[in-house]
């Protein structure tokens, strides 16, 4: 593993263990609940870790220096709706 890549996990890291960060992604699916989405629980939340993660490591060194705690709740919280309408499907 790279310096870079080991300074994005950080990065990536932080961001997941940021109550704040964490809050402002229920806010984005609040949102999204009113639209009428799927409904989004905290399993699909935490499945949403896996976008982000992804999203950030692809990202370069700039992009990720200038990524907001809103950009990067947006990015988690449209991971946990891929992750809820994945689950509705399987039904």
């Amino acid at each position: 593993m790279t310096e870079l890549e080991t300074w994005k996990l950080n990065v990536y890291d932080s961001v997941v263990s940021d109550e704040g960060i964490h809050a402002l992604v229920w806010r984005h699916l609040e949102g999204s609940q009113e639209s009428g989405g799927p409904k989004v629980l905290e399993m699909d939340v935490a499945a949403g870790r896996k976008y982000l993660r992804r999203c950030m490591l692809n990202m370069s060194q700039i992009e990720l220096q200038a990524l907001s705690s809103r950009d990067a709740a947006a990015l988690w919280a449209r991971g946990a709706q891929g992750a809820a309408i994945y689950r509705n499907r399987r039904r």
